[in-house]
Formats: structure tokens, sequence, C-alpha cells
């Protein structure tokens, strides 16, 4: 009988954590893209959601200047531009413009259609909530989230999440 006791709380717990899970998930599913300002890597120019491009799905992608995973994945973003041509990329570093314009000098990101932002009010983390970089959100054409991940991702990873939606 204590068997058949445990077993019913754990499947209840169980059942618990997996309906908290579910309505984390739902929870995302309607996030909608975060009032944000952010300055130009390039010329320091105020940049904020309103000046995003209208009815273009959104590729947000926090960077460190030193990470070889952002790194490795800016290189793949660039060698794949012609799959996100629907898509706008911006790139949002917390790190110094001149470390950032360095890092854009490196990659060739300079003459991209890719946005590269600097977060000098550090304020990333409140806008967009992550624990580590390379930080991913991509939003649909009407600026709600539909993923979010720490960690690198593929490019055919972020096209297939792209047209899913």
């Amino acid at each position: 009988m204590k068997t058949y006791t445990l077993f019913s709380v754990l499947l209840l717990l169980f059942s618990t954590l997996q309906a908290q899970n579910e309505n984390k998930y739902t929870t995302i599913e309607t996030q909608n893209l975060p009032d944000f300002r952010f300055f130009t890597a390039a010329d320091s120019t105020l940049f904020t959601s309103a000046s995003l491009q209208p009815n273009k799905s959104i590729f947000f992608f926090y960077f460190s200047t030193k990470c070889a995973y952002c790194q490795e994945m800016t290189g793949e973003i660039l060698n794949k531009l012609d799959t996100l041509k629907d898509v706008q990329i911006v790139m949002v570093s917390g790190h110094r413009r001149s470390s950032i314009l360095q890092y854009m000098d490196a990659l060739h990101l300079k003459n991209t259609p890719i946005l590269v932002l600097k977060d000098d009010e550090k304020k990333m983390h409140s806008y967009f909530d992550y624990t580590a970089v390379p930080m991913i959100r991509l939003y649909n054409p009407n600026r709600q989230l539909i993923h979010k991940q720490e960690g690198r991702m593929s490019v055919s990873q972020i096209r297939t999440i792209f047209d899913k939606k």
C-alpha cells in the first residue's frame, strides 16, 4: 500500500511539473518583442525597436566579441545570408565600441545587411532575459517570440523555425 501511495505522489508531482512546463512554453509563445534602446556600432546612432523594418521576421543574436561560438555562428550567418534575406538580422554586444568594430572588421560584417548594435546602457538582460551567449531570439513579422535559446544554432535550424511559423 505504501508503494502505491508513493507512486501516486510521484505521478501527481510529475503531472504538476509537466503542466508548469507547458505553461512556460505557452508564455514563451505569446511574448512580444520588447521596446528596446541600443546604439549602432558603426556611428553610435540611437536604434530602438521602432526602428526595425516593418513586416519582417527578426533574428536577434546577442554576442560576445571573445566568444568562439559567436564567431563561428557569425561566419555561418555570413556564408548563408541568402537563406535569411527575408529576415532582419540584429546582432547586439555589450562590449566596448572599439572591440565590436574589431569584431566586425575581422569577420567582414561591414557592408552586409546585418545590423550590429551595442548595448551601452547594459539593458540587454532586462529586455531579453538570457543566461549565456550566444543568445538567440527569433520573432515573427508580428513581433511575437517564436523561439528562444542560449547557445549555438545553425542557420538551417533558424530557417526551419522561421518556415514553421
